[in-house]
């Protein structure tokens, strides 16, 4: 029996935005989408340590796409932004309490102080993964349910802007998957592939060290680890991360 993924994204609860309706229809509406964005935010801590599932990574940001482009008709602009500030601010505050912890048990910050410049912090960033959400929304008003596809490369994007203007790395979705050799082992040959179009003859010794840096930042942190089974594994390691 034949499923069709556009079939079940119509069967999904639709309508002309969240917040568009004052009826009861129009607050179960609101709940679903809602819900799918907490879910998502709970995917993307259970990816990480000490949860450390990262297999829930790869579909993390499945209920996030649903509440923003799921049924007949997208969430507004607004709300669509609004839900995935609402992954962010939840997954990037639990995910980061350590921030918290620090400031009481190292900065002498009262508690309540300490916790409120780690919601401040994580609402700043949550403005990424909103964004995220806002183009996705865009994208799938455009182009229809297949705009789900270039939702990795949207996040990817949104991650490089965040760092771009913030400087924070923490809790890239790629570094979920840093334990995982397999996935790091392919990652890296897709960077090492990369840069070997880039590498001019006889580029060896410590250029070669700054292409496998290269090649880790191409296919992310889950790299290292393959790094050390790689044909670079003469190269020291301190080489690469320095």
């Amino acid at each position: 029996m034949k499923i069709s993924l556009e079939k079940i994204v119509k069967k999904l609860p639709s309508g002309k935005g969240p917040g568009t309706a004052t009826t009861s229809g129009g607050r179960i509406r609101r709940g679903w989408r809602i819900g799918l964005a907490l879910l998502s935010a709970g995917l993307l801590l259970l990816s990480f340590p000490s949860l450390d599932r990262p297999e829930a990574a790869w579909v993390a940001l499945a209920p996030l796409l649903l509440a923003v482009g799921g049924g007949e008709e997208t969430a507004s602009p607004r709300w669509a932004f609004g839900l995935g500030w609402l992954t962010g601010i939840i997954w990037i505050f639990f995910a980061e309490n350590w921030i918290a912890h620090s400031m009481i048990v190292y900065g002498q910050f009262v508690t309540v102080l300490a916790y409120g410049v780690a919601l401040l912090f994580a609402a700043i960033l949550a403005i990424f993964p909103g964004l995220f959400a806002l183009a996705m929304r865009e994208l799938v008003r455009s182009f229809g349910w297949m705009a789900f596809g270039a939702a990795p490369i949207v996040w990817v994007a949104g991650e490089w802007l965040r760092q771009a203007i913030t400087g924070v790395t923490w809790n890239a979705i790629g570094i979920s998957q840093v334990g995982q050799y397999r996935v790091g082992q392919a990652l890296l040959a897709q960077g090492k592939q990369i840069n070997a179009l880039r590498a001019p003859r006889g580029f060896g010794g410590k250029g070669q060290a700054v292409l496998l840096r290269q090649g880790v930042d191409a296919g992310g942190l889950a790299g290292v680890r393959a790094a050390h089974k790689s044909d670079f594994r003469h190269i020291e390691l301190g080489q690469v991360l320095q």
